[in-house]
């Protein structure tokens, strides 16, 4: 057998997934596949068909090319180890050889951050990243700043000075098949002992998408602000009191400018602006921290508002009607119904049940956000059998009701004309004979 028949000898997967061992021979009709963990071999390939799994550990996990190259899916970590591919009674004794590596995937929840503060009044400490147990095979750990490129590392520790507490750092964790990151604030290791020094105050902003929100600093006295976006780790800018600020992040460029005192205004608002944001400053009191959710809104539009109706009874206009909003910009809405032409609204939710004595009054849908408010109206019976004539009278029995006018019309002239005749009879009998004179 030709060296160039095997694939690749030394193998890389992940646990869950899948990987091939190439052989590339379309020349030879069997080749038998062996595990150095089992006794027998644990799979048969033949020219043209599927492969014979003989090891029930690999049962529905194995399939086959035509050149016998054998795909397995579904890796677990059992799964490491030398395969050998050999063609069955042939004098050719060289056979391919492979080296499977199998590893699990890093996940956010596998890296622990530990910390060791020297100096909590200062805050200096140093990181250290370590990888849950069970997963630290050929694990490399990295650390880096955003702020900074200067770091102090030693293999999977990081010492930050004083000068860097407000820095964030980020813990990368990385095997042969994934890597993941966690993002750190090493102050916020020196504040959960020392609250007093950096207390923190929290703040809730609301906006509209477009429009402008003030992140309001909650001491005053600060001389140099540093404003951080927390879901993302970064820092966005630095305001200092009566001067424009420096923006770190482009996201935001054009978009900041700042109060006299240094709080931050972020105008021309996105949905992707909405989190968590934190100021960090030095007072001559000691260092404090404000912190922010900001939530961002988009503004109501009637486009946006649904008004469904389902209909329970068609002959009296029985019918309930749905107010929806679109699902993207659905966040905290409000839906209230009420009526024009009566103050009793029967709603259950965004539902409103119109009686057949209502049909004819108009419903008005409102969808309310923290950030604006639309309405929409609806006539319910006009949902009614492709609509109902206002006094509520069914268009299928006006031949009926006019049937029933007519007949009670003639009986009407009859008797008139009865009570005429009978009349005239009257005043003929009555009048006296007529006398002449002599």
């Amino acid at each position: 057998m030709s060296k160039n028949s095997c694939g690749e000898e030394h193998l890389i997967g992940a646990v869950g997934g899948a990987i091939t061992l190439h052989f590339r021979n379309t020349e030879v009709e069997e080749i038998r596949w062996t595990f150095e963990k089992k006794k027998n071999a644990i799979a048969r390939t033949i020219q043209g068909g599927p492969p014979e799994i003989l090891d029930n550990q690999y049962k529905g996990r194995l399939s086959t090319t035509s050149d016998h190259s054998l795909t397995i899916t579904d890796l677990r970590e059992e799964d490491q180890g030398t395969y050998r591919a050999a063609i069955p009674n042939s004098r050719q004794r060289r056979i391919c050889e492979y080296q499977l590596m199998v590893f699990s995937k890093l996940t956010a929840e596998d890296i622990v951050i530990s910390s060791s503060v020297t100096d909590y009044r200062t805050c200096e400490l140093s990181l250290t990243c370590s990888v849950n147990p069970i997963k630290e095979t050929n694990v490399t750990i990295t650390w880096r700043s955003i702020n900074s490129n200067d770091i102090a590392l030693t293999q999977n520790v990081v010492f930050v000075p004083p000068s860097n507490s407000n820095f964030f750092y980020i813990c990368t964790a990385e095997n042969p098949v994934s890597n993941v990151s966690k993002t750190v604030h090493p102050w916020e290791y020196c504040e959960r002992d020392v609250m007093s020094e950096a207390p923190s105050v929290k703040e809730d902003v609301l906006g509209a998408v477009g429009g402008a929100v003030t992140l309001h600093l909650c001491y005053i006295g600060a001389t140099s602000i540093i404003w951080n976006f927390v879901k993302r780790g970064i820092s966005i800018a630095r305001t200092k009191p009566q001067e424009s600020p420096e923006i770190d992040d482009s996201n935001y460029e054009g978009r900041l400018s700042s109060t006299p005192d240094g709080s931050l205004i972020i105008t021309e608002l996105r949905l992707e602006d909405q989190g968590a944001y934190r100021a960090q400053f030095r007072t001559d009191k000691g260092t404090k921290i404000c912190d922010y959710h900001l939530t961002v809104f988009s503004n109501l539009t009637a486009e946006n508002v649904t008004i469904n109706s389902n209909v329970t009874d068609n002959k009296t206009c029985e019918v309930s009607l749905t107010c929806l909003v679109d699902s993207v910009i659905g966040r905290n809405v409000i839906i209230i119904w009420r009526s024009l032409n009566s103050s009793n609204v029967n709603q259950t939710q965004n539902v409103v049940f119109v009686p057949p004595s209502n049909i004819n009054f108009t419903y008005i849908c409102t969808a309310k956000n923290p950030v604006s408010n639309v309405s929409k109206n609806v006539v319910p019976w006009l949902s009614c059998n492709n609509g109902m004539d206002r006094e509520n009278t069914p268009k299928e029995d006006y031949s009926m009701v006019n049937l029933i006018r007519l007949v009670i019309s003639g009986c009407v002239l009859l008797i008139s004309c009865c009570i005429f005749i009978h009349h005239m009879k009257t005043e003929v009998i009555t009048q006296p004979p007529e006398t002449s004179d002599i």
